[in-house]
């Protein structure tokens, strides 16, 4: 028998009573005269429930629940509908949309009507997890709960936005303010975002000073705009205790807009959002940048082929293999060393340059795994090398993201022994996005090396703005000058200068000089000029 619309009303409003007062637990409510349920949206998805209105509900969440705790279940239930009981508290596992099981807590009562007869039955649901997923400063979901919400999205298909955004330089409020009024910071930025999202997403508290919001109903014009009006409102309209603070912040998004063949995970999204996010505070002064899913030559979305790399890793690095530059010296033209570089390629997508997934997987968790089997592998085939050439010296390039990481010299000279290769024949190259890490852990893990007899080369000299600043803090003893100062260099008179100021400099340091892109005899015999 199918409820009538008045019943569905009077049904609607007993669960927007309860919804108030549940205070983030889920509530369903029951008409028992038609065994008609309205449940919490959210709650009905996750636990992949057909959705938020139900005839026969109690039959089919026992369905969810574990075989092992589900005749308990059926009891409580029996006894709830034949009148033994009024109401029931029961704890039991419920197995999720994506077929892991959450502990839940459930409590109801029976509402009779004035003739004493059972008419509505109120329960409410909590699991035992759900408080670990909501902040405790801004009260809105945190990073689990905002994965558990991605997770979602990506089982129902769902078109939206998935975005970062950031408060630069926090730290200096906490410093200055106190990490009460910081916390108090938080909290109105939080409510900024909610209020000018006009309920069109939700917003999430990620780690520091950083927010997630998943958007949906707008595009990427709309968010746009969105976005300016936030960094308007963060400058000239942010106001604390009083206090006019002037903030700063950074943005990034990945438009969720291309489904057909896709096999991507949260953990891609999040990676990618968070390259996104760090191009905009590192290299775009806060401007909203964008990680474009865009197709690729092969018919592929970039996300799909992300998803990809970062399963192999994940596989013992299937897919992945090293390829070997070699080093020669300028005076003698004879084998020096050689750069080990990394390289990926698979049946469905071929070869994949290096240049599209390593800044993408070092800002995923992942990417030290990658880093250890690039030294290992690295390290075991320079040994093969060094037989036939004793003086042979192995370039590899550590990226920010292993140096940064707890306990990475141990992990690297653990790997360094195991392997038997020499230390002094050894050179480890890095790059100038290393000023994103703090100096002196960085002149510590360098001073460490270099202890060891292990070689330090600056690799891409001259490609950003930080070069000489790393030259002045950290003991180089190679700089590599990047290919792009010597393309030209026959021609052109001002790179044959550059190359010379630069060769200077390394001087002053004390350095050696390597360059990069020697393709002809003329650019050696003009570059030899500078040995």
């Amino acid at each position: 028998m199918n409820i009538p619309d008045f019943d569905k009303l009077q049904l609607d409003n007993i669960y927007d009573v309860c919804a108030t007062l549940a205070d983030g637990v889920c509530v369903y409510v029951c008409d028992m005269r038609y065994d008609y349920s309205r449940w919490d949206e959210g709650f009905a998805a996750t636990f992949g429930m057909p959705g938020p209105y139900m005839y026969n509900a109690g039959t089919m969440w026992s369905m969810r629940v574990h075989r092992d705790d589900r005749a308990a279940y059926k009891q409580m239930l029996a006894d709830v509908w034949n009148g033994t009981k009024t109401s029931f508290e029961l704890q039991y596992r419920a197995k999720r949309f994506d077929e892991a099981y959450d502990v839940c807590t459930g409590k109801g009562a029976i509402i009779y009507d004035d003739d004493g007869k059972q008419r509505y039955f109120v329960g409410f649901v909590k699991t035992q997890d759900e408080k670990k997923r909501i902040d405790d400063i801004t009260a809105l979901r945190n990073q689990y709960g905002f994965f558990d919400d991605l997770r979602m999205i990506l089982y129902k298909q769902e078109k939206c936005i998935i975005a970062m955004v950031g408060i630069n330089n926090f730290s200096e409020i906490n410093d200055v303010y106190g990490y009460s009024f910081g916390n108090r910071v938080l909290q109105r930025f939080a409510r900024m975002l909610n209020e000018a999202l006009l309920d069109n997403g939700i917003v999430y508290r990620l780690d520091g000073a950083k927010f997630a919001l998943i958007v949906d109903g707008v595009d990427k014009k709309a968010y746009n705009m969105y976005y300016k009006q936030l960094v308007e409102l963060a400058r000239t309209n942010f106001i604390v205790d009083d206090i006019m603070i002037s903030l700063t912040i950074n943005g990034g998004f990945v438009c969720m807009d291309h489904f057909d063949s896709y096999d991507i995970s949260e953990e891609t999204i999040y990676s990618c959002l968070k390259y996104a996010y760090y191009e905009s505070k590192n290299m775009s002064q806060g401007n909203l940048v964008e990680f474009k899913n865009e197709v690729s030559d092969s018919n592929r979305h970039a996300l799909e082929r992300l998803t990809v790399i970062r399963n192999s890793v994940m596989s013992d690095c299937s897919g992945f293999y090293m390829v070997y530059q070699p080093v020669v010296d300028a005076k003698t033209g004879k084998l020096h060393g050689a750069e080990a570089l990394i390289r990926f390629k698979n049946d469905d997508y071929g070869y994949v340059a290096p240049d599209v997934f390593i800044p993408f997987l070092e800002k995923d968790s992942c990417f030290y795994m990658l880093g250890r089997w690039i030294v290992e592998t690295s390290l075991r085939d320079g040994l093969k090398i060094l037989e036939k050439q004793p003086d042979f010296v192995l370039n590899i390039n550590l990226s920010y993201a292993q140096i940064e990481k707890v306990g990475f010299l141990e992990d690297f000279f653990e790997i360094l022994h195991r392997v038997g290769f020499p230390p002094n024949n050894l050179c480890l190259e890095i790059t100038e996005r290393c000023r994103l890490l703090d100096v002196g852990l960085l002149q510590n893990v360098m001073v460490v090396l270099n202890a060891h007899g292990i070689k330090v080369a600056l690799d891409d000299f001259g490609t950003g703005f930080s070069s000489l600043g790393l030259m002045k803090e950290i003991p180089i003893d190679v700089v590599k000058i990047d290919r792009e100062f010597v393309k030209d260099v026959v021609d052109s008179l001002l790179q044959q200068r550059l190359v010379g100021v630069i060769c200077d400099l390394a001087s002053v340091y004390g350095s050696s000089v390597c360059v990069e892109g020697i393709e002809t005899e003329k650019q050696r015999l003009i570059l030899m000029d500078y040995s």
